[in-house]
């Protein structure tokens, strides 16, 4: 085993260190989780306590653990041909993701990217899986671990939800969450449509800046 102590940075920032390595696995004797590498290996820079080494392009081979302290993990150097093959797929699945319809979309859920607290900006439309349901972005926002889409229901709808087009309205807590115009919601047994920017007023009430909707 090798006696040098690495120190591995991520593509994000994120550092791994304390590690050995044995072979071409590096080892750690803390809890390592498989997604801190998720999108982290695009440039990687390996120090053995001497010098920086500096990789362009990087994969993660695998992350094992190995007895009740161990955590061992290998990264490889993507080649030419792996990296414009990773573009491709990428973009293609991104041209995916706004072409298909809300039915469609529920019976490819797995390219969707899974939704992100770290101050993701997420566009309307914008569609992501959270836990083993896909969810659709209502209006433009800037991501925060409070604003799941499961709680933030004025910023994402479930796709798989019959009344996606006019779910429950819920009570705004302030600017982050208020509705857009043109919103529509359900609120106590009508259809309203928003008639102006960051709503926060109750549908059916004076002055509630709310439209109902009559199907015609």
């Amino acid at each position: 085993m090798d006696d040098k102590v690495y120190k591995i940075t991520l593509g994000n920032g994120h550092i791994v260190d304390q590690l050995r390595m044995n072979g071409n696995n590096f080892i750690s004797a803390t809890e390592i989780d498989k997604s801190v590498f998720s999108g982290n290996l695009s440039k990687v820079t390996i120090n053995d306590g001497v010098r920086d080494e500096v990789h362009k392009n990087m994969d993660l081979i695998h992350l094992t653990k190995m007895g009740d302290s161990e955590y061992w993990f290998a990264l490889r150097d993507l080649s030419d041909q792996e990296i414009t093959q990773k573009a491709f797929m990428s973009a293609a699945s991104m041209m995916a993701t706004k072409t298909l319809s809300d039915e469609e979309a529920l019976t490819v859920a797995a390219i969707f990217p899974e939704w992100s607290a770290d101050s993701v900006n997420y566009k309307k439309d914008d569609r992501v899986r959270y836990g083993d349901t896909l969810y659709k972005c209502l209006q433009n926002h800037v991501s925060q671990v409070s604003w799941t889409p499961e709680t933030a229901v004025s910023l994402w709808v479930r796709t798989d939800d019959p009344a996606v087009e006019w779910p429950e309205w819920i009570q705004p807590t302030g600017a982050h969450d208020a509705y857009p115009k043109g919103a529509k919601v359900t609120h106590n047994g009508k259809k309203w449509v928003s008639d102006v920017e960051s709503n926060v007023w109750e549908p059916g009430t004076p002055s509630s800046n709310w439209t109902e909707y009559t199907e015609k």
